[in-house]
């Protein structure tokens, strides 16, 4: 999980996805994590290894602080 700061086509992910995949990616979730103002850029990521099974993906509505939270539930 992380506040990467990097949009889904850094080449930083790519590397990551090799190994484990993305939780939003798995759920179709393109939703936008900062900023929680105004959010216009996907940078927050949950990734999980690929034999897991996404249940849920969420980016939740709430301000907490200037990213937006996101959750995900997994089977592992």
């Amino acid at each position: 999980m992380g506040d990467l700061n990097v949009k889904p086509d850094n080449p930083a992910l790519t590397k990551i996805e090799k190994r484990l995949k993305s939780c939003a990616k798995e759920m179709n979730n393109d939703e936008f994590t900062f900023a929680s103002y105004n959010p216009k850029v996907h940078i927050d990521y949950i990734y999980v290894p690929k034999s897991s099974k996404v249940l849920s993906y969420e980016v939740h509505k709430l301000r907490a602080s200037d990213h937006m939270p996101i959750s995900a539930e997994i089977e592992l």
